[in-house]
């Protein structure tokens, strides 16, 4: 299975609060502990493409951008801004309450690394 790693470019204070690796979906979420809501997290999930998923698009603002030379759409509902891209092999999903132009850069950060590298989670 090919191994995706997240850079860390994300907004100040961002921290790692919870790690999931199970039948190859991958879920990190990351926190700004300074914030007091459960609404500040960043999560992100990378899943096989073939994985059948609901989006909740329904009033929302939809735009398609371009991640790492992969078609993507950014949806913004209530605040909350969501990417989702794919390569040949996954499909990811970052999703906060961060602006537009933070959240492209954290998904912009994250690398795929290909089945082979060292430096996987």
């Amino acid at each position: 299975m090919g191994k995706c790693i997240c850079s860390y470019l994300f907004p100040d204070g961002y921290t790692v609060q919870n790690i999931s690796n199970t039948d190859n979906i991958k879920f990190i979420e990351y926190k700004d502990v300074k914030k007091d809501s459960d609404n500040q997290s960043i999560v992100f999930i990378q899943m096989p493409t073939e994985t059948k998923g609901v989006v909740d698009t329904e009033g929302a603002k939809i735009t398609y951008i371009e991640i790492h030379d992969y078609e993507g759409v950014l949806i913004e509902k209530n605040n909350r801004i969501s990417i989702i891209w794919h390569n040949d092999e996954y499909l990811f999903d970052i999703s906060g309450y961060e602006s537009k132009s933070e959240m492209i850069k954290v998904a912009e950060s994250i690398k795929f690394l290909g089945k082979h590298s060292r430096n996987t989670w």
